[in-house]
């Protein structure tokens, strides 16, 4: 553990007793040391789940970064974890009271590189919570980038009803 990793920790702490606006603009900032399981366990038990997707997604753009390191390096990485923590983030987004989830959502779905893990979320969705999920895929801004053809055998796999899959026909011909 460094001096960074203290100061940026013991920060947060601060702004969730003093200034909880705040954490939010520290967990953003480009170079964040803040130590990650202690951070996670302080914004969960004070239910800040924006912020606490927010410290998931940095935590993933550094594993990934990581992960693309020592892949090239030739050294086999389990990819697992990364994917999981992703999945995490939008579960607590999904489940959260927040007013405007479907923008986070899709907010943090945009940032994903990995179209797999935009893949086997939406197929947990589809089963859980069947509205947000076309919600989510009918999303004017970045959804309507994802290979259509994937999304659509998504549904169809999923065993998603017509009632689901009709709208999301009816959105691409709109697109067209």
């Amino acid at each position: 553990m460094n001096s960074l990793q203290i100061i940026d920790t013991v920060l947060l702490k601060t702004y969730l007793q003093s200034s909880p606006s705040m954490i939010s603009s520290l967990l953003r900032l480009k170079e964040n040391f803040c130590l990650y399981n202690e951070c996670e366990k302080l914004l969960t038990k004070s239910n800040k789940i924006p912020e606490l997707v927010l410290l998931m997604k940095k935590a993933n753009k550094a594993s990934f970064q990581n992960c693309m390191f020592n892949c090239f390096k030739g050294s086999p990485v389990n990819n697992f974890e990364n994917h999981f923590k992703h999945l995490n983030a939008l579960h607590l987004l999904v489940d959260s009271k927040l007013e405007n989830k479907i923008d986070q959502i899709n907010e943090y779905l945009a940032d994903l590189t990995d179209f797999g893990i935009i893949l086997d979320f939406g197929a947990q969705l589809i089963k859980t919570n069947p509205d947000i999920a076309l919600n989510i895929f009918t999303f004017d801004g970045e959804p309507e980038k994802w290979p259509r053809d994937k999304v659509y055998e998504l549904f169809k796999s999923s065993n998603a009803p017509t009632q689901m899959r009709v709208p999301l026909i009816e959105h691409y011909i709109e697109q067209v």
